[in-house]
């Protein structure tokens, strides 16, 4: 975003030679929402192009969870968050490569 407001290239760079708690809110700040807005892109964009190409979204039982929920979190820590970090990569890419030109 720093391409397109001075506010936020300022809070990047830093206003003086030592930096300062209020640098540091705003630029954690900053990056939490970029990362929101990044995976609310993903899912608005990739997610829909793969449930239009016919990846179907899964039935899931909720009532079998239960005794299962040590197994699911290792699967979705194996492949729902890789997947999730290379997408929103894609999508920071592309908005980076479309704010440099």
């Amino acid at each position: 975003m720093s391409y397109f407001s001075a506010t936020v290239r300022l809070w990047l760079s830093g206003a003086g030679t030592t930096p300062t708690i209020g640098g540091f809110m705003f630029g954690t700040l900053a990056s939490v929402a970029a990362g929101v807005t990044v995976s609310t892109a993903r899912w608005l964009v990739i997610d829909t192009i793969h449930h239009h190409t016919g990846i179907p979204r899964p039935n899931w039982d909720f009532s079998r969870f239960q005794d299962n929920v040590g197994a699911y979190n290792v699967l979705n820590d194996i492949h729902y968050k890789f997947y999730q970090f290379h997408a929103n990569g894609l999508i920071a890419l592309l908005f980076v490569y479309v704010a440099r030109r």
